[in-house]
């Protein structure tokens, strides 16, 4: 190891310590092995081994950087890693550069680069602690400072729990003091040391709302409890372009520091971005319920399949500007998603991080869909809970949403808060089916495979047993709704009525392309549910574009439509639809059929929340377009007393 000073013009002077690529490399071999190094690669630490690797600070290997006047470093960090009392005992190499601190902090920095290092549980965090001590410009303490530092990491009560340490080595503290600006004293009072603070600060704890917040897709939310980083759903912008372009975008989390990702259901909307965070070097679990495990499995490969799909047909066609047209993600990295999941099941807690822990209970939304609860430790426990999309009490085939008792944070869905639901959905459809089937054309109906598709099943077949409608023929053309019945029928837990069978008497599966194909040529009174539910893609838009210029037709919208989607277009009275590459006129009938909506309305909402013991300290208002927020807040206020405000994009809100 070759050290080196220099003096800058009356400025005190600085060591460097320069590490010899081989010296590290024989001491990597001695101390830990190739099990170690291949661990350490597989965390996103580059291997010094690896020649220019080492040498390229924030290249492919992700090394972090940080400033220090004008220069940029890069840090990389080594050790002989073995639990022990004696701290001082265990090395802390410092390569790919130099730290610019005066010659009596040097020792501090490297002991205090071990005490992170040696608490068990904290290798593969890493990444995580070289980012927040230096992703930002690093100051020069001095000994005093740095052994003040030290000392406070050396009485942390609860030293083997990574959470204790975030509030020490993240950025910027609570109190808004960043790093730069520590001394010796204030230090310890802002890392919360009980000899001089007498533990009077928290751990950072705090949620990031980065989407659904204004808006009704790409739910996700951040949730940070001292070192852990958590993930509330991981879901795809769907709707307008200005929101679909930011599946493009940059990584909307930083994938590699996450240590978990919790799921409240399958849709795509809330499961979609998984594929790209696992892309971008997520390792972590994903946790979810059997039944939303089951599903994910058909949602992610169907959605990859048919980004696949429509990126040939526009590289085939020529209509994309770009050249070559991509899928947002591939086949195979969807299935590299399903090697992450973890199942827990409803009402059982469960670690999620290190300081975090969870339960789930059933929303009663889809299959599978549950409300989310987490414990965060440090500070004291607080206890944040997420509905994800909340079904609606009394409807048929699954249990109602279940009463949370408390919590001091609540994430809330607002879809629906300014509206309610019209009753009767079963009248409804009858009579849209027998005016339908009385001018002798076809029934289409755009429909989430998922949830919708059975209902619509269970309540026709109902219908046509009570004689309240004919017997239509009717087609399935969805394959991924196929095996999405397969699945419901398989989870009769969640059950709360007899679901099978989940057919009606003259009843076809339309399995393959051709198959779909081929309603083409029917005519006469015929039902046709098919993917997707707002008619941004799948097999719906052959049969819109065949059949939306014939004023016998019936198109039956029996789902949420999000702004800028088909759906919602064909909702809002549009007389052209774009599809396929062409304009299409609409001369068909449109009938809107709120009562079969699976997200609970305003009213709902309200007596869901009536479970609650005590109303939370603050709650955050998501999934939801402006006017529904705004809208459910004053409900929140009128009927119940509690403060609600709608969750801004981007926004941080400490906990």
């Amino acid at each position: 190891m070759h050290r080196h000073a220099r003096a800058d013009d009356g400025e005190q002077c600085v060591d460097r310590v320069a590490v010899d690529r081989l010296e590290v490399d024989r001491m990597l071999e001695q101390a830990e092995g190739h099990e170690r190094r291949a661990h350490a690669q597989q965390d996103g630490i580059a291997d010094v081994g690896d020649g220019d690797a080492a040498a390229d600070p924030g290249g492919a290997h992700g090394l972090p950087r940080f400033e220090h006047g004008d220069e940029e470093v890069a840090i990389h960090v080594l050790r002989q890693w073995e639990p022990a009392d004696d701290f001082s005992q265990h090395r802390s190499l410092v390569t790919s550069a130099d730290v610019v601190v005066d010659p009596a902090g040097r020792e501090q920095v490297a002991e205090l680069w071990s005490l992170v290092r040696v608490v068990p549980g904290l290798l593969e965090q890493s990444l995580r602690y070289r980012n927040a001590l230096f992703g930002r410009p690093f100051p020069q303490l001095d000994g005093v400072q740095m052994q003040a530092f030290v000392d406070v990491m050396r009485r942390q009560p609860t030293r083997s729990d990574p959470a204790s340490h975030g509030r020490i080595i993240h950025p910027e503290v609570r109190g808004g003091l960043p790093y730069g600006q520590l001394h010796g004293e204030n230090i310890n009072l802002l890392c919360g040391a009980p000899a001089l603070a007498g533990g009077i600060l928290e751990a950072v704890r705090n949620l990031q709302f980065l989407g659904a917040a204004g808006t009704v897709t790409g739910s996700m939310h951040l949730v940070r409890a001292g070192a852990a980083r958590v993930l509330l759903d991981c879901g795809l912008f769907q709707g307008l372009k200005e929101l679909r372009l930011r599946n493009w975008g940059p990584p909307r989390v930083a994938a590699r520091e996450l240590d978990a990702v919790v799921l409240s259901h399958a849709h795509l909307d809330h499961s979609g971005y998984l594929p790209l965070v696992v892309r971008h070097g997520f390792r972590g679990p994903i946790y979810c319920t059997p039944g939303t495990g089951d599903l994910l499995r058909i949602l992610l490969a169907d959605a990859a399949h048919l980004e696949e799909e429509a990126a040939e047909r526009a590289n085939r066609r020529g209509y994309s500007k770009h050249r070559p047209a991509l899928p947002l993600f591939t086949g195979a990295e969807a299935l590299a998603v399903l090697d992450r999941i973890e199942l827990r099941a409803f009402g059982s807690p469960f670690d999620v991080a290190p300081g975090v822990s969870g339960v789930f209970r059933r929303a009663g939304h889809i299959l599978g869909a549950a409300t989310t609860e987490l414990i965060l430790d440090g500070g004291g426990p607080l206890r944040l809970a997420y509905s994800g999309d909340l079904g609606r009490p009394g409807r048929p085939i699954l249990h109602d949403p279940e009463p949370i008792p408390e919590a001091r944070v609540l994430v809330l869905e607002s879809t629906y808060g300014d509206r309610q639901h019209a009753a009767g959905a079963e009248e409804q459809l009858a009579h849209i089916v027998r005016e339908a089937a009385a001018r002798g054309g076809a029934i289409l109906v755009p429909a989430f495979a998922v949830g919708r598709m059975q209902e619509l099943l269970w309540l026709l077949r109902r219908l046509e047993e009570d004689g309240r409608i004919p017997a239509l023929p009717v087609y399935l053309d969805s394959p991924m709704g196929i095996e999405a019945g397969e699945i419901y029928l398989r989870h009769r837990e969640e059950h709360d009525v007899d679901m099978a069978p989940l057919r009606t008497r003259t009843f076809t599966l339309a399995r393959t392309a051709e198959e779909s194909k081929r309603l083409n040529d029917m005519r006469g009174p015929v039902v046709i549910i098919a993917g997707s539910g707002m008619a941004t893609g799948g097999r719906i838009l052959h049969h819109l574009a065949q059949r939306l210029p014939d004023q016998r037709t019936t198109v039956v919208l029996a789902g949420f439509q999000a702004a800028g989607t088909r759906g919602r277009s064909l909702r809002d009275g549009a007389t052209v639809v774009r599809m396929l590459g062409q304009d299409v006129p609409v001369r068909a009938r449109v009938e809107v059929l709120d009562a079969m909506s699976a997200h609970a309305d305003r009213g709902e909402i309200l007596q869901w929340l009536g479970g609650f013991r005590r109303p939370p300290e603050r709650t955050y208002l998501v999934h939801g377009e402006p006017a529904a927020t705004v809208a459910l807040a004053e409900a929140i206020r009128r009927h119940l007393g509690w403060e609600a405000r709608t969750a801004a994009d981007g926004e941080t809100v400490e906990l």
